[in-house]
């Protein structure tokens, strides 16, 4: 049996040993990003005459030069919102694909890593995986409409009694809490369906889904207590990732280049810490297998 914080340091051990994927993950993430980052950039600079005004925006928003250049390349502009709004689609199958690849990797060590497998992996979940997702994002507008439906049934009461305004935020924040607490629990239930489908072949998806509640719920403060663990490190390199950034002020080309590099790695790092966290979670249900099933 496996504790939470034995599965934590594991993970991150299985996932230093995974750098080769994670680069991979990087890459097909770069290259996405690149399909709409490059002509953005370049419609950028032509509507601002090369100056630097569009560079400055990466460093902070400034509302004057965005509202100039839409006036006058506002077209051009929405053209490119619009596909970004679709690459943004693509990019969640892109996520659902590989997650086939690299739970399958992170499950079966002994088989090693390949691009041939890791990608014959991809293709052989991805339907299952899809499926899955799909159910899941059902189920999270479902929770939303029971959690926010009353909310604001209670607040048209309350405000047609006079409550304050302090008095309504405060209820807010009690609805927005729970409703992160459940968004949580059923996203932790999604990871070990996931790992189910995997470890059993099977592709009795809401099958798997419901042994994936049990499961979940009969280790409750172990499997909620080890995803919150693995939330701590991404939030804090989030957060000191923004404070640094914040002490570059974008004046010449260097600083583009170093900001440049800087967004790069935090691109990397990203994808290092959902290994990490599929990582932990995979160890922890290889070590418990059956409880709570």
């Amino acid at each position: 049996m496996m504790n939470i914080l034995q599965a934590y340091f594991k993970g991150f051990k299985n996932t230093i040993n995974s750098l080769r994927m994670v680069t991979l993950i990087y890459l097909l993430t770069l290259s996405l990003g690149l399909v709409l980052a490059i002509p953005f950039m370049s419609t950028l600079k032509e509507a601002s005459g090369m100056s630097m005004d569009s560079v400055k925006m990466l460093k902070s928003f400034d509302y004057t030069a965005f509202k100039e250049l839409m006036r006058f390349h506002g077209e051009g502009i929405r053209t490119f919102i619009s596909v970004g709004f679709w690459v943004s689609v693509f990019y969640l199958i892109l996520s659902i694909f590989l997650t086939g690849g690299i739970l399958s990797k992170l499950m079966h060590w002994e088989k090693g890593f390949s691009l041939k497998s890791f990608f014959s992996n991809c293709g052989n979940y991805f339907f299952r995986f899809f499926r899955l997702s799909f159910y899941t994002i059902l189920m999270h507008l479902v929770i939303a409409m029971t959690i926010y439906i009353p909310m604001v049934l209670i607040f048209k009461g309350k405000m047609d009694g006079g409550a304050s305004e302090k008095n309504l935020f405060y209820l807010f924040i009690v609805f927005a809490i729970i409703h992160l607490l459940l968004a949580v629990y059923l996203l932790v239930i999604t990871d070990y369906t996931r790992f189910m489908l995997v470890n059993s072949d099977s592709k009795k998806v809401l099958k798997q889904f419901w042994k994936g509640v049990k499961y979940v719920t009969g280790k409750f403060a172990s499997t909620y207590g080890l995803y919150l663990m693995l939330m701590v490190a991404p939030w804090v390199f989030i957060f000191l990732y923004f404070k640094v950034s914040n002490l570059f002020y974008v004046t010449s080309g260097l600083w583009v280049l170093v900001l440049l590099i800087l967004q790069q790695l935090f691109i990397w790092l990203r994808a290092g810490f959902r290994v990490w966290i599929f990582a932990s979670q995979a160890a922890y249900f290889q070590e418990n297998p059956k409880s709570g099933i």
